[in-house]
């Protein structure tokens, strides 16, 4: 799954960002999700930048989900690309991501 918010630094001298998110993803009940934090920088080397590995819980109702949040830095110099991608490591559905769920990224 690749979530669609992508972030390309188009200025021109280096810069290091604070990332901050919070993440609700809707997916198959006790199934672990990874989350990766991509950066693909102008040469087409790909990195993953920050991974966290949530199970999603299983919760009364019709409602299983995981809670990612926290905070990262990254450092990105011209046209540099950063996005979130999630990883279904132990199940086989697919996954949702909730409409409150929301990232930042500001300059440090």
């Amino acid at each position: 799954m690749l979530f669609r918010s992508r972030l390309r630094h188009i200025g021109i001298n280096p810069r290091e960002y604070t990332v901050n998110f919070d993440f609700i993803l809707d997916g198959q009940q006790n199934a672990e999700y990874e989350l990766f934090l991509i950066k693909i920088d102008s040469f087409a080397n790909v990195s993953v930048e920050f991974r966290q590995i949530r199970v999603i819980n299983n919760l009364q109702g019709g409602r299983d989900v995981a809670y990612y949040n926290g905070q990262t830095s990254v450092v990105l110099n011209q046209n540099d690309l950063v996005f979130w991608q999630v990883a279904n490591i132990t199940g086989t559905q697919n996954c949702i991501l909730e409409a409150d769920s929301s990232w930042s990224v500001k300059e440090r």
